[in-house]
């Protein structure tokens, strides 16, 4: 796990407020809340990748962290569109945290 670059813990949001949010990065480009991408974290985390259990339990971005530590290029095709949506947001605020430190 490298360097964290960014940490708010916030309560995860419902199945609905995360949809809402997703919509909302997809139509408009909108970077989706912390809580938002921790819950989406939270689906896709694996106790094997400490960089997925660290963004979903502690809110934690750090520098190395990566859409493959949530799901690799097979899980991503076998997802449903909904999914794939999810982690291409969750993609997005990645990116977001690791170039805007605060």
């Amino acid at each position: 796990m490298g360097d964290i670059v960014y940490k708010n813990w916030e309560f995860h949001l419902s199945h609905d407020e995360v949809e809402f949010e997703v919509w909302e990065f997809h139509r408009f480009g909108d970077v989706i809340s912390d809580a938002c991408a921790q819950t989406i974290a939270s689906w896709w985390h694996s106790p094997a990748s400490p960089n997925s259990t660290a963004l979903s339990t502690m809110g934690a971005v750090t520098d190395d962290m990566c859409i493959s530590d949530f799901a690799g290029q097979h899980e991503f095709d076998m997802a449903s569109r909904t999914d794939q949506h999810e982690l291409l947001a969750l993609k997005a605020y990645i990116s977001y945290r690791q170039k805007v430190k605060f």
